[in-house]
């Protein structure tokens, strides 16, 4: 983090996910709340470096070969076909500068996913 200036982490549009399952017609799982490209071209490069930093330090992992789009997911449920789920698409706009950034781990439990802050990071805050 200290590699990047504070991200400006815009939030546009709330919608069903996951997105490339919705594009083809398919079953949706999720709620979304949907980051801008811009945003997600950010956290992309972060997320490069970290990558790279770690493959370098000799740490094994399968890299993600889809393209980074940020989103929170805000729910889950039951798989639906998209025909069956009212309409919920919705511009939200809401954006802001982080301070750091946080390493979480996720333990996923009968009761839903537990989160957990493993370290924290400032970024170079020359903004």
């Amino acid at each position: 983090a200290s590699h990047f200036e504070p991200p400006l982490i815009r939030f546009e549009s709330i919608s069903y996910g996951p997105r490339e399952k919705m594009a083809q017609g398919k079953m949706a799982r999720m709620i979304w709340l949907n980051g801008s490209s811009q945003t997600s071209n950010s956290l992309e490069a972060i997320k490069s470096k970290l990558e790279d930093d770690l493959a370098n330090g000799g740490v094994y992992f399968n890299r993600e070969k889809r393209k980074f789009e940020m989103h929170v997911t805000l729910s889950r449920f039951k798989v639906l076909l998209v025909k069956e789920l009212p309409s919920i698409s919705k511009d939200f706009v809401y954006e802001f500068y982080p301070k750091r950034l946080d390493l979480m781990q996720s333990e996923l439990r009968r009761s839903g996913a537990e989160y957990f802050c493993m370290n924290s990071f400032d970024f170079n805050s020359k903004v």
